[in-house]
């Protein structure tokens, strides 16, 4: 056995290499699909050139005919291989199935035992012989009717293979229509010699150019996957990104029905893929009451739908995208893509209601600090003025009847208990100005109002106090407003309604919420029987503007308590609104409200 090397060794030798830098490369990129079967491309491509480089370098007949012959499934495998890069390629990867390869592999099987046992039959190869007169040993044979078998069933496979790649430089933007013309000149460069020499057409009589010009293929190829990333382009994106979205997202083709729907959408049907793809568009769009047939007809739409009602009520957004041909412009489908909006319009009007209901509650301040104003100002200095005129009255007549200088004192004392008592009173009901100081100075006010008549005792936590500080106050506004106006209207309450001696309001914090307790030794209420009448309304309502809780507790003679639950910061305030709440603008502010209540 001899092998000598010639000229001819040298493309075939460089063609190796490329090769085998170009399958390396693939290797590296191997998480991809279309880099693994690049991949085994490349290294079938080694193969064929080293067993080809060995059939030129000896003049061996017996050891021609066997490298021959295992050359047979090498090439044989290479179609296929391709065409499961190409279904990758332009992602139809799901039609590529260990069963699928194993059926387009069983011709391959075939012709490499034919070939292997061509010596004791005519089918593949016969009359073996050297070609003389050319500057190699070639040998050559005259082609049996599974040879062409074979050669029929590996182009027809590389011909669906271009029609794949054709397709995609068609429809495909720029980008990749460059990645895909990358693909389809390498396969040419390789492909046309080979069929060349199939036919007997060859500048070197008995020499197959593709092997050398193998090396070429690999240099474009891999000009195209270190410049523009070739095997990184569609797998990818459609596995990773378009099946990962949280958007439903559909692909119909021209008669409309479902070509493809992502993870998303197959959830959004509550179908699996194989109930999905195939079916018309209309049919699934039912299903979630999304009117297709009136959006069918036109262009690009994107609408907002509303779907259902009550708590079944659903907002859907709608966007559907023509896909058109690159260069002839006709539409070959549509993408739709359909987002549920229904948390962010609850949100919405969550908001709108907070915004809505915060102004009221604004409103209803002010105006009660307008009237207090009023009535502290000037209906006070009306008072001390006529109180002042009735004295100077006095003076100016000292010869008046006793009984009329009673009366006028009479009505000079009325005017100073209206003026000091009843008037001053209303005026810090309305607005109690000690809130500016806090919390529970604002409630001792208060307190002094029913003694005594009704013992009101006031219990605060050290932490609780410590955040109510009159020096420092770091309780929001709203809190304190909301705080003082429900205790007022449960001390209203129990007074009215109680027949209790005393009230114990107890003021603490729990996990970020200021805990308000008012507790009477009445007769007693049973929870399950109380009718909420407009006190108790009252209360619901102020607390749940603030996003509070509150429970009304006891039992007959036994007294009852009122437990009030409100959020001190915006994080608590959103945790009991919808998703994506925003809270109130003047709790944002509160800066420093957590760092005092985690340290204190």
């Amino acid at each position: 056995m001899s092998f000598s090397l010639t000229p001819y060794h040298v493309p075939l030798l460089l063609s190796a290499v490329v090769v085998g830098l170009l399958a390396f490369t693939a290797w590296r990129q191997r998480r991809s699909a279309v880099a693994r079967d690049f991949f085994r491309i490349q290294l079938l491509g080694v193969f064929w050139v080293a067993i080809y480089a060995l059939d030129v370098a000896t003049d061996q007949i017996p050891l021609k005919i066997f490298l021959q012959a295992i050359r047979v499934p090498v090439i044989s495998a290479m179609p296929v291989v391709g065409l499961s890069l190409a279904l990758h390629y332009v992602g139809k990867g799901s039609w590529v199935s260990g069963k699928v390869t194993a059926a387009l592999l069983v011709p391959a099987l075939l012709t490499t035992a034919l070939a292997l046992t061509s010596r004791y039959h005519s089918l593949w190869r016969v009359d073996y012989r050297l070609l003389e007169g050319t500057p190699l040993p070639i040998v050559v044979s005259t082609p049996g009717v599974a040879h062409w078998a074979n050669f029929l069933w590996g182009y027809a496979l590389l011909a669906l293979i271009i029609i794949l790649l054709i397709r995609a430089v068609g429809d495909a933007p720029s980008l990749f229509t460059h990645r895909a013309a990358l693909m389809l000149g390498g396969l040419a460069i390789s492909l046309v010699p080979h069929v060349l020499f199939e036919i007997g057409v060859s500048p070197i009589p008995g020499y197959n150019l593709a092997p050398s010009l193998f090396g070429v293929s690999g240099l474009l190829f891999f000009y195209g996957t270190l410049r523009h990333r070739i095997l990184e382009v569609i797998p990818i994106a459609r596995s990773r990104v378009v099946d990962e979205l949280r958007d439903a997202v559909l692909v119909l083709n021209g008669r409309n029905l479902v070509v493809d729907a992502n993870r998303a959408a197959r959830q959004t049907l509550g179908l699996p893929i194989e109930q999905v793809i195939g079916r018309p568009a209309g049919e699934l769009f039912a299903l979630l009451g999304v009117p297709f047939e009136r959006l069918r007809g036109r262009g690009d739409v994107h609408e907002e739908l509303v779907i259902g009602d009550g708590a079944a009520r659903r907002v859907l957004d709608v966007s559907i995208v023509p896909v058109e041909r690159r260069r002839r412009g006709r539409t070959r489908g549509r993408i739709v893509m359909i987002r549920d909006i229904t948390d962010r319009e609850l949100a919405r009007e969550a908001l709108r209601t907070t915004a809505a209901l915060e102004a009221q509650r604004e409103a209803e301040e002010r105006t009660r600090r307008e009237i207090a104003e009023l009535l502290h100002g000037r209906v006070q200095t009306q008072l001390l003025l006529l109180n002042l005129k009735l004295g100077e009255l006095e003076q100016r007549w000292p010869q008046a009847p006793p009984p009329a200088k009673a009366l006028v004192a009479e009505v000079r004392q009325k005017l100073d208990h209206v003026r000091e008592r009843e008037v001053r009173a209303a005026s810090h009901r309305l607005y109690p100005t000690m809130l500016e100081l806090g919390l529970t100075p604002a409630l001792h006010m208060l307190a002094e109002g029913y003694e005594p008549h009704l013992v009101v005792l006031i219990e605060s936590s050290a932490r609780f106090a410590r955040l109510d500080s009159p020096l420092d106050n770091h309780l929001p506004m709203p809190l304190r407003e909301t705080a003082y106006r429900v205790i007022e209207e449960a001390l209203g309450n129990v007074q009215k309604h109680a027949g209790a001696t005393s009230v114990t309001i107890s003021l603490s914090l729990e996990s970020g919420h200021a805990v308000i307790q008012v507790e009477d030794n009445g007769h007693g209420v049973d929870p399950a029987r109380v009718k909420p009448g407009l006190g108790l309304r009252t209360i619901a309502a102020r607390v749940g503007n603030l996003g509070g809780t509150w429970r009304l507790t006891g039992a007959p003679t036994k007294g009852a308590t009122l437990t009030v639950e409100l959020p001190l910061d915006h994080a608590a305030v959103s945790a009991s609104l919808p998703a994506r709440y925003s809270p109130p603008a003047y709790l944002l502010g509160e800066n420093r409200l957590a760092e005092i209540i985690s340290t204190k």
